[in-house]
Formats: C-alpha cells, sequence, structure tokens
C-alpha cells in the first residue's frame, strides 16, 4: 500500500538579503523529500536578492516582491497563497541540517490529527559557529513565561491556521508566540521529534530585542 507524504510548504520572507538567501535556497532544493514547495515573499528588495530568486526560479513554486507591513504579513502572504499540508517557516540564511530532514519529521505523520511537528534547531553565528541547541521537552504550560517552540523547528498543520487565524501584524517581534498562545486552552496534538531540523543564524529583528 502506498503511503501518503503530507506536502509541505516552505515559506521564506526577504528583504535585501542578497548575501543569505541563495543558501538557503538551495538547502531547499538538497531536500530528498519530493512532496514540497517554496515560496519567497519579498518585500521589495533593492539589491540582488531579486536576480537570486530569479535564478532559481524552477525550484520556486510561488514568489512575489512588494512592499509589505513587515514579517507577519509577509507570513501572511505565503500562508494564502501555499497548497502543502504543513507549511514550515525559514528565514533568509537558515538552512536545514542535513537532506534528510524533511524525510525523518514527517515520518509516521498524520496529517488529519497531527496539527504541530516539532524538532530542535541549532542557534549558529554568522560565521557558522555553534553557538547551542535547543531542549525538545515541550509542555504547554512554558508558554506562559516563554517562547517555547522555536519556529525554526515547527511544522504547523494548515488545519491549524483554519482554526486559529494568521499571524498578528500587528506583532513586530513575537508573531510565532503570539500565534501558540491562541491554543492554549485547548491546544492540539503535538508530535516531538529529537531530530535536529535547522541552523538557525543569529540576527534578524528580534535580536537584542527580548523585552519588545
Amino acid at each position: 500500500m502506498k503511503t501518503f507524504t503530507p506536502k509541505i510548504s516552505v515559506i521564506v520572507p526577504t528583504l535585501n538579503d542578497e548575501k543569505y538567501i541563495e543558501k538557503t535556497i538551495q538547502s531547499f532544493i538538497s531536500q530528498e523529500y519530493a512532496n514540497k514547495e517554496l515560496l519567497i515573499i519579498d518585500g521589495l528588495s533593492s539589491d540582488n536578492t531579486l536576480k537570486i530568486i530569479k535564478k532559481y526560479h524552477k525550484h520556486i513554486s510561488y514568489w512575489c516582491s512588494q512592499k509589505d507591513k513587515g514579517i507577519s504579513d509577509a507570513f501572511n502572504k505565503g500562508i494564502k497563497k501555499a497548497t502543502g499540508d504543513y507549511l514550515y517557516f525559514m528565514g533568509a540564511g537558515d538552512t536545514f541540517v542535513d537532506s534528510h530532514v524533511l524525510n525523518n519529521m514527517m515520518d509516521g505523520v498524520n496529517k488529519d490529527n497531527d496539527w504541530l511537528v516539532s524538532g530542535q534547531i541549532r542557534r549558529v553565528s554568522k560565521e557558522g559557529q555553534e553557538l547551542y541547541i535547543t531542549q525538545n521537552r515541550f509542555n504547554k504550560w512554558q508558554l506562559l513565561y516563554k517562547m517555547a517552540i522555536p519556529h525554526q523547528g515547527l511544522f504547523t498543520n494548515k488545519l491549524y491556521f483554519q482554526k486559529y487565524g494568521l499571524f498578528d501584524t500587528s506583532c513586530k517581534y513575537a508573531m510565532d508566540y503570539d500565534l501558540l498562545l491562541r491554543a492554549y486552552s485547548d491546544f492540539p496534538k503535538l508530535i516531538q521529534k529529537d531530530l535536529i531540523v535547522a541552523n538557525w543564524v543569529e540576527g534578524g529583528v528580534g535580536q537584542d530585542n527580548t523585552d519588545k
């Protein structure tokens, strides 16, 4: 009997990321998992980002370049265009740890019941040095005091967005945290895997803005 493999939509927001976007695209291409798509939502870059995107257009299911209201808005645009069963949000410069990640993360997953599938992430410096690896021992009460599931290790079922809505565009820093908190009272089924999903590069809009 043929096993159905859920489709994964990888959504990447960009803005003047010419130094980083290519290795993220190449990391997506290297994935052995066949049932996947890449969507790039650009915020009207003025550098060579678009040139690089066009270079890989055969591997990109959808891309656009237009003014937006920030990362939350870019995420939402990607969600609306995505056709996958699971959505994964990736920053420009971030990479999957190896070519087997999507295969391993989707192994045994039931798209009708498993709304969240999470793994670990490796935080790295801009020079590629490992800073730390996150733990994967989540309990929902942890959400009361911290963002306990980094989105770089999280695959979110499209059913989650249908029930809890899209990202709040008024959130500049903690849009992923806000989205998880909405589900606190009846938190959906979460599959946790002791696998490192991605190399998450330090920096971004949240860098040094923990209080905000």
